[in-house]
């Protein structure tokens, strides 16, 4: 997951071409439309990646049906409010987002943003297909990594989200 500039930089072939033997199966570039995504859309399929694009709640059903339309692997709803909090069920926003991405495709949904930890999981997880949990991750790797010392608690941490999924 990043912003298009990065992929500009190197190349859209080279980008893809590292990611794939890097073993990114897919790319969720979050400042990059689908109207405007041709391009990157074909490196990332000559190197076998997906390309996940976002809808938000406030998308207008044209835009959510052309990310469902050009998104490949799953579709990435982005949820703006209420998922950080401590309800037992997915926000009505999320709720009625995926509902509108699931009658225009066949492919999974799967709600971030906001998510990092297990119950985040949970609840979108009644609505969804699967969560994406990224910042908090990328702290703890940060905070905890320390040359491989703090692998368990990664794995352990990664294991309780991947367990939220689970009804």
């Amino acid at each position: 997951m990043g912003y298009y500039n990065t992929v500009l930089r190197y190349g859209l072939q080279e980008f893809a071409r590292r990611a794939s033997e890097a073993g990114s199966s897919g790319t969720i570039i979050s400042d990059l439309v689908p109207d405007e995504g041709d391009a990157w859309c074909q490196a990332s399929a000559e190197f076998g990646m997906d390309t996940i694009f976002l809808a938000a709640p406030t998308s207008t059903e044209a835009r959510v049906d052309e990310v469902a339309r050009r998104s490949t692997g799953f579709v990435y709803a982005v949820s703006r409010t209420g998922v950080t909090g401590a309800g037992q069920e997915a926000p009505p926003e999320v709720s009625d987002l995926v509902r509108r991405i699931k009658v225009r495709t066949d492919k999974p949904v799967c709600v971030g943003f906001g998510i990092s930890r297990p119950e985040h999981v949970r609840m979108v997880c009644q609505v969804a297909d699967g969560a994406v949990v990224g910042s908090s991750l990328v702290d703890l790797l940060h905070s905890e990594w320390n040359d491989g010392r703090g692998a368990a608690s990664i794995h352990a941490y990664v294991r309780s989200l991947k367990e939220a999924t689970r009804p």
